[in-house]
């Protein structure tokens, strides 16, 4: 196009400058009034049959308005199109200049994608930790598997030993008010270190059945009800009922529990399981080392538009999960991860499409079957090629 002059302004980031002609002028002017015209009405005229005159005059601000939006859309998209111009986010505009009533020019900025060659994804150092899973590492599955199998029996004494578990009330107390909010009877609680509010901790085990133990402490920041926090309390805890945790016996009914018929036969689905587990973590550290190589063995700027779209993300996805303050107190580790998401797309983008690995439809299709749709299948696309670019990375590499 003639009547446009493009410029780089940094290195994902383009700058074009419009002049517009008669023709355009004329046109988008024709459009813009139309528009106006068919979307007002007019005391003494029916929608879309006032006079351009009396639209001109009194919708003066308006038909500008429209006629600047007809003129950049149609401009802009011709010009991105003819010059094979890929925005990854909206167009902006810097300036729109009139010469009296006549559109004269107007500048867009335009940020595109790095123009970049990915490097150093053969032959990557990677160190793997062989995990073999031996006859001790199944002793300790099978051993959690009692723990959580565990049932309750009431114990004949006064006092808990550790790991006992305990039904008890509890009365909270600060400043010689019962705080009955915090209150609560019949809780049950297991009598272990990792299990017992620290303030708590060894104190509780000297209290006895059917006995008040105050337990007196000063709630610090971190304290569950926040509220709370930097308060004098006393906890009243009055034991019900002690009971001891007992673990099932490792018999036929017990493996029976978990879908195999006996001891042997769940020794060896803990094994196939625990195996596939290493090979899982395995597979995910050997990523985490290509991943940390190639953002650090590959150099280019990133659209910034895709980072703050990035960074949204992550702020949306802890914001769920942990709250807004901890979105605050994470902004600099969002942004860094952010710009190595987006950075380590790209490369893998990039070393696709210089090794041209891509997924066939078919694949997609059969994997998918009666299941198949477009989102379905995009976004299984998209794993499918991921999966298929680290694997052929890893064939690459040099393993150690």
């Amino acid at each position: 196009m003639e009547n446009a002059k493009i410029s780089d302004i940094g290195k994902t980031v383009k700058q074009i400058e419009f002049l517009i002609d008669e023709e355009n002028a004329r046109k988008s002017r024709r459009n813009a009034i139309n528009k106006i015209k068919n979307g007002v009405k007019v005391p003494g005229f029916r929608v879309g049959k006032t006079p351009d005159d009396i639209i001109e005059r009194n919708f003066a601000e308006d038909v500008k308005s429209e006629q600047e939006k007809i003129i950049i859309s149609s401009l802009v998209s011709e010009f991105l199109d003819k010059n094979g111009i890929n925005p990854v986010a909206p167009v902006k505009l810097r300036d729109f200049k009139w010469k009296e009533s006549q559109p004269e020019k107007f500048t867009v900025e335009v940020e595109i994608l790095p123009e970049f060659k990915a490097a150093n994804y053969r032959k990557i150092p990677i160190k793997i930790e062989k995990k073999e899973i031996s006859d001790e590492t199944v002793d300790k599955a099978v051993e959690n598997l009692r723990e959580r199998a565990f049932t309750l029996e009431e114990a004949q004494k006064t006092k808990p030993d550790i790991g006992d578990f305990v039904k008890h009330d509890l009365t909270v107390i600060s400043d010689g008010k019962v705080l009955e909010k915090y209150s609560r009877k019949n809780l049950t609680a297991e009598l272990a270190k990792a299990k017992i509010m620290p303030a708590l901790w060894p104190d509780i085990l000297d209290a006895e059945v059917n006995k008040e133990k105050d337990i007196g402490f000063t709630a610090d920041k971190n304290f569950p009800q926040k509220e709370l926090a930097g308060k004098k309390l006393i906890f009243r805890i009055k034991i019900n009922k002690i009971y001891k945790k007992i673990l099932p016996p490792l018999d036929d009914k017990f493996a029976k529990m978990f879908g195999t018929e006996n001891i042997a036969q769940l020794r060896e689905t803990l094994k196939k399981r625990l195996e596939t587990e290493a090979e899982i973590e395995k597979q995910s550290k050997m990523k985490e080392q290509i991943i940390d190589w190639l953002i650090r063995k590959n150099s280019f700027e990133i659209p910034e538009s895709m980072i703050e779209e990035e960074k949204k993300s992550i702020a949306e996805n802890l914001k769920k999960q942990y709250g807004s303050q901890a979105v605050e107190k994470e902004m600099g580790e969002i942004k860094k991860r952010a710009e190595e998401n987006i950075k380590i797309a790209l490369i893998l983008g990039k070393i696709a499409k210089q090794e041209k690995i891509e997924v066939p439809d078919e694949e997609i299709r059969k994997r998918l079957g009666k299941k198949w749709s477009s989102e379905k299948a995009k976004r299984l696309g998209n794993e499918l090629l991921t999966e298929k670019i680290f694997d052929f990375i890893i064939k690459e590499a040099k393993i150690k």
